[in-house]
């Protein structure tokens, strides 16, 4: 695993949970990169580097960015996508859906942190929505 020290950046060498939830979200809720990036306010090459596994968020701003991630997601979804999320995580109100959306980004963030400090940068065990409404990986 190689690190970047500066700005607390980490870079991975392998796609890891965390990753593969934000891309998953942004797949099914049918929001582009570029659409998070302009959320967060951040270049569009640190939303794909966070998407391919090559970095996590800081640890510093992990908050506030998770919380953005989420509010980005549940307010930017298309109606389709928005309706897969409800059905993904059996909820229907959209403040309560934002939580637990900002919930799961924390705990797999948390699992690739952790993974990542064990010298396991993959965090490969592989977390799944019930039922998926559109083709995906994951």
């Amino acid at each position: 695993m190689s690190e970047k020290k500066g700005n607390d950046t980490i870079v991975m060498e392998e796609k890891n949970r965390f990753s593969r939830l934000l891309e998953q979200l942004l797949g099914e809720a049918e929001i582009k990169s570029n659409t998070l990036a302009q959320e967060l306010q951040y270049d569009v090459s640190y939303i794909s580097k966070w998407i391919n596994g090559r970095m996590l968020p800081s640890e510093k701003t992990e908050k506030r960015v998770l919380s953005s991630i989420a509010h980005c997601i549940v307010s930017s979804a298309s109606e389709d996508g928005l309706l897969c999320l409800q059905e993904n995580y059996n909820i229907k109100e959209p403040d309560i859906l934002e939580g637990a959306v900002r919930d799961h980004l924390t705990a797999e963030y948390n699992y690739a942190r952790e993974r990542q400090k064990e010298g396991d940068s993959s965090g490969t065990q592989k977390t799944r929505f019930s039922r998926n409404c559109r083709s995906s990986s994951i």
